[in-house]
């Protein structure tokens, strides 16, 4: 977690199996994860490749 300017920002990283990024499937947590940005003026980031594990993060202003 970072502060820069008056802008937070959140990542969160795992090392499981990752996901396909040309995969056109949303689960509810990438759904939720974007809606929470939306409400929070931000932006939400997704970066995965398959057997490498997936980041997310979210930056907002504060």
């Amino acid at each position: 977690m970072a502060e820069t300017g008056r802008v937070l920002s959140v990542s969160i990283r795992d090392d499981g199996p990752g996901v396909d990024p040309e995969s056109t499937y949303k689960g509810v947590g990438s759904s939720l994860f974007e809606a929470f940005a939306i409400q929070l003026e931000g932006e939400a980031r997704t970066e995965s490749e398959p057997g490498k594990g997936t980041t997310v993060s979210l930056r907002f202003p504060i």
